[in-house]
């Protein structure tokens, strides 16, 4: 299976997770194996070249999401999958920071912030199909913060009846389906 991460990463800091790795860093402080600097909105690759596709933390960046997933659909094979992240807008520290201050401060590098209902609906119109979703506390986000933060987060997730309310990433599974042209 060839994978494509795109956003791999190029601090020491990040894990790139493909077999082919992308970013738009040209000169990067860590280069990650098979690593290629490019755009997301002009894939360097040939159409139908990779099995799965991972976008992780990524698309709240992106200026322009439909034509970057339109370039992901095209380099994906068909059934191909693609795992989506981005942050989580009804995390219960988000959702507080708003009750609290009456506004919710962004990441100032953040464009766009996705919902569960605005992500699918997105991912659709592209061509994908979604197939699994879930609300995550994402390892590599946390692991620079204090110890006592990441467990009592971990606990509160596992133990929630509210995944949606408790983590910290929204995470989407989706498979590349055939596109339906309109007449």
């Amino acid at each position: 299976m060839v994978t494509l991460d795109i956003g791999s990463g190029t601090l020491i800091s990040h894990t790139a997770r493909g077999d082919v790795n992308l970013d738009l860093t040209l000169h990067p402080v860590n280069k990650p194996q098979n690593f290629f600097a490019g755009d997301t909105n002009k894939l360097p690759f040939q159409n139908e070249s990779f099995e799965s596709i991972t976008f992780l933390e990524v698309i709240e960046h992106v200026k322009n999401p439909s034509r970057c997933l339109n370039e992901i659909w095209r380099v994906l094979k068909p059934n191909g999958l693609i795992e989506v992240s981005t942050p989580n807008p009804t995390n219960w520290r988000i959702l507080l920071r708003l009750f609290l201050h009456k506004k919710c401060k962004p990441w100032r590098e953040h464009i766009s912030c996705w919902g569960l209902a605005e992500l699918t609906n997105l991912l659709r119109t592209v061509g994908f199909e979604v197939v699994k979703h879930d609300y995550i506390v994402d390892s590599e986000r946390n692991k620079f913060e204090k110890w006592t933060h990441r467990y009592i987060e971990a606990f509160m997730h596992k133990i929630s009846l509210c995944h949606a309310l408790t983590g910290r990433s929204l995470y989407v599974v989706a498979k590349k389906t055939v596109r339906i042209l309109e007449t």
